[in-house]
């Protein structure tokens, strides 16, 4: 790889020498500083019960996705626990445990019976793949293996969530 390339920014389409970030100088500091502006924000919230995340948008100057994203990927860390959301279906004021991503379970539950499709949340996706796992074991091991090769021969088959044809 060529170390510092002349590329457009991700963000302002600015031409600049590229490091290590895809935005200019500029752009990165910019971000920094909103992002320094929204940590302080939520923190300061939190006397008052938190902050909505439209709200918080609005006094940032960043999208709700860009906001969003900053918590999905934890790096709101403390602060991220006095950040509110609205369900896009049905407005109302969505409790962590209560969400399905932009949605309410109600609305998420509404939502794909209209679409034909099934929503499962992070811990049901988990739960069946242990139980797929669980039940490849014992399969492979009625069929006479041991369980460490059970487990090595299901590993050796499962590269980057496919299975490979034997």
């Amino acid at each position: 790889m060529v170390n510092g390339r002349i590329v457009n920014c991700a963000r302002c389409n600015r031409v600049f020498k590229k490091a290590l970030n895809d935005k200019c100088p500029e752009c990165v500091e910019a971000e920094y500083q909103q992002f320094q502006m929204m940590f302080r924000l939520l923190q300061s919230s939190a006397e008052h019960g938190g902050m909505f995340i439209d709200d918080l948008a609005e006094k940032v100057g960043l999208s709700v996705d860009y906001i969003e994203q900053f918590y999905l990927d934890a790096k709101l860390g403390t602060a991220g626990l006095f950040l509110k959301f609205k369900c896009r279906g049905c407005g109302e004021l969505i409790a962590e445990i209560n969400r399905k991503g932009r949605y309410c379970v109600n609305c998420s539950e509404t939502i794909s019976t209209r679409a034909g499709v099934e929503v499962k949340s992070r811990s049901q996706l988990t739960r069946e793949s242990e139980e797929v796992k669980l039940a490849t074991v014992c399969d492979i091991a009625t069929r006479g293996q041991s369980a460490p090769e059970a487990v090595n021969d299901s590993a050796a088959s499962n590269r980057n969530g496919f299975l490979r044809n034997r």
